[in-house]
């Protein structure tokens, strides 16, 4: 993350441990996403109003952004990025826009979450686009994952392969479990992960929170998140909405015609 003759923040040595050799898949308030694209025609914006978070090199605030975008039947254009705001002003601190990226996500056999039999399984391809005052370069990605229902929960599987911006292999595993509705559309939520950036550090992170459903259209979410990689810790707490918006105004015929 040191980019050529400019000392690198401090605070961004949290944010590396945070996610950023990652593709910022789409699917609030977790890391990782589910087998499901966004319709036909479908804008899907993904806000993040709070992404605060805190490690032993000091506190920021960075709140995941993400818009989806359906062009076809099962298929989903996907723009990420994360404003880094240190939250205190420390020498040598400054605005940044980190984990940038940019992906294409396929289903590639239609399941639960569309309402059919079986697992959900779907292809997401990410190129890794250059950051501002974060990590330099290119990397890539690609994950495949896996939704199904097992008894009340939903459950997401994903397992991703990146290249890195600096040039490192790195591996990740992570599953999404999702409950049923406790009370007023409101389901909690949780996501364990474990990344390994070849010969560089492993991660292990935990997350817990909810998401509401306000509408067909709107829902709510928040979220807190532990990270540990070595000695370094990170805490995170993640709240913010997502917004469907129908751009051809007319619904996505139904699977039978």
């Amino acid at each position: 993350m040191i980019i050529a003759g400019v000392r690198r923040p401090a605070v961004l040595v949290a944010l590396a441990l945070l996610a950023s050799t990652r593709p910022a898949f789409a699917y609030r308030p977790f890391d990782g996403t589910d087998a499901e694209v966004a319709k036909r025609g479908e804008l899907e914006l993904e806000v993040g109003t709070l992404g605060y978070l805190h490690g032993r090199d000091g506190s920021a605030v960075a709140p995941m952004q993400v818009v989806n975008f359906g062009p076809a039947p099962r298929v989903e254009l996907v723009l990420g990025g994360r404003p880094f705001v240190p939250a205190y002003g420390a020498a040598g601190d400054r605005l940044a826009l980190v984990d940038t990226s940019a992906s294409i996500k396929s289903v590639l056999r239609e399941g639960v979450l569309q309402d059919a039999r079986g697992p959900s399984i779907a292809l997401e391809l990410a190129v890794l686009l250059p950051t501002i005052n974060g990590d330099p370069g290119w990397g890539a990605g690609a994950a495949l994952i896996i939704s199904e229902r097992v008894s009340v929960l939903t459950l997401h599987l994903n397992l991703q392969l990146t290249r890195t911006r600096a040039e490192n292999a790195d591996g990740v595993a992570d599953l999404i479990a999702e409950g049923p509705p406790l009370f007023a559309d409101t389901r909690p939520v949780a996501e364990l992960s474990l990344e390994h950036e070849f010969t560089a550090t492993t991660t292990a992170a935990a997350l817990v929170g909810f998401i509401s459903q306000v509408s067909e259209r709107f829902s709510l979410d928040a979220a807190t998140r532990f990270a540990a990689s070595g000695r370094d810790r990170v805490f995170e707490i993640r709240g913010g909405f997502t917004c469907d918006i129908d751009l051809l105004g007319a619904p996505e015929p139904h699977r039978d015609e």
